[in-house]
């Protein structure tokens, strides 16, 4: 984990190579904004280990995906999946969330798609695991069986448990 003080994107947390990357003022301002909204300390605490695990989904998607696994799995992403996931990280949907949501989601212009691949495989394996994701309320994300996602994501759990990881008990 690399703390910083810089301000790179909208967010408190996110994966940058094989780091996470915790930016102080952003941080500050997330607790601060959730504070201002009423949330409790229980809800921030909850949220905050939200994003570090999203984030290191990301990092593990990113070691166990080679670029050939993204192509295939944006291929097998059903054009339905990937209007939403694009419209939940879009720039243009600031006016219809909130603005915590905002720094919590990120925004971009535009979604490349090793950025989609790496979102959706990161809600699926949220759902798999927890039985919700960040997004639930907004993404219904298609539970088609996938080969090559399912794969994927079964690389994901393998190597978690390989790691000995506060998941394994979950993946188990």
């Amino acid at each position: 984990i690399i703390v910083s003080d810089s301000q790179h994107n909208n967010t408190p947390v996110f994966n940058y190579g094989n780091s996470i990357v915790l930016q102080v003022p952003n941080f500050l301002s997330y607790i601060n904004n959730s504070i201002q909204l009423g949330r409790n300390f229980d809800q921030i605490l909850e949220n905050l280990n939200e994003m570090v695990s999203e984030e290191t989904i990301h990092l593990i998607t990113n070691y166990v995906t080679s670029p050939e696994d993204v192509d295939a799995i944006y291929n097998e992403i059903s054009k339905k999946d990937k209007e939403t996931i694009k419209r939940l990280y879009k720039g243009s949907h600031k006016e219809n969330i909130l603005e915590d949501d905002i720094t919590h989601l990120g925004v971009y212009d535009e979604l490349s798609k090793e950025q989609l691949v790496a979102e959706y495989l990161r809600m699926r394996y949220q759902y798999l695991i927890f039985g919700t994701n960040t997004e639930i309320t907004k993404a219904k994300l298609s539970n088609k069986e996938k080969s090559i996602i399912e794969r994927v994501i079964n690389q994901i759990i393998g190597f978690l448990n390989n790691l000995n990881s506060p998941f394994k008990e979950l993946l188990s």
